[in-house]
């Protein structure tokens, strides 16, 4: 059985607002420096580090231009096949929790900013 927890999708999703924010290089967002970014999301990784102990997982970002690949669940969707190939579901731990957030900023004519991050949490 896979143990979720939503709590720390919340914080996922959080971040991963964050994420796109420094993409667009809004205001206050730390535009143009990575080191900024990694600080954004240092804190909610802390934070979920010391409730957990260890914290696996990273985001993943797709660009949707209309590709109607990414709504289909099909091998050929590249969401899917990056997800899989993340192997984070190969978790061996049988008291690992996950969390998955999806973060979708929609964009003028069809496009968007696909947004997700992945993650085994085992506790300490």
């Amino acid at each position: 059985m896979t143990r979720w927890d939503y709590g720390v999708c919340k914080v996922l999703r959080d971040m991963l607002l964050s994420f796109e924010s420094h993409a667009q290089g809004e205001e206050g967002a730390g535009v143009g420096t990575n080191a900024s970014l990694a600080l954004a999301a240092e804190r909610p990784l802390a934070q979920l580090s010391a409730a957990y102990g260890s914290v696996y997982g990273f985001p993943l970002h797709f660009s949707d231009a209309g590709d109607a690949r990414l709504l289909e669940l099909t091998d050929d969707n590249p969401v899917l096949k990056a997800v899989r190939n993340t192997r984070i579901h190969e978790s061996e731990d049988s008291k690992a929790v996950f969390a998955l957030a999806v973060y979708i900023h929609p964009y003028p004519n069809r496009m968007g900013s696909v947004w997700l991050y992945i993650a085994c949490l085992t506790d300490k």
